[in-house]
């Protein structure tokens, strides 16, 4: 019998309430890491939520590069997220708002 393959992620999204608490370069091309202090988490009907324990924490999450403009310290958002690994979060680039500005 042969071995397992290797596993996928484990279909997710979540969506957040948060702040932005920096902006930095990626180490995936055409992201940006984005800092996020966590206010909410909300289920996605027919998705895990793998950011359950998220609220009142900071994660970083990487943002499709075109659509980072807006994001800097202080500003508000909700987005759907992710996880793709214990260390990789991807925001869903249709399910991104500006909702506050500082």
């Amino acid at each position: 019998m042969a071995p397992p393959g290797p596993v996928g992620a484990i279909p997710n999204w979540t969506d957040l309430e948060a702040e932005v608490e920096r902006v930095e370069p990626a180490d995936v091309a055409g992201f940006v890491a984005v800092r996020l202090a966590i206010r909410a988490v909300r289920e996605v009907p027919g998705f895990r939520n793998l950011f359950a324990d998220a609220a009142g924490t900071s994660e970083t999450v990487l943002v499709p590069a075109e659509l980072a403009a807006p994001l800097r310290p202080g500003v508000g958002v909700e987005l759907r997220a992710r996880r793709h690994a214990p260390a990789r979060s991807y925001v869903h680039r249709d399910h991104l708002r500006v909702v506050g500005r500082p």
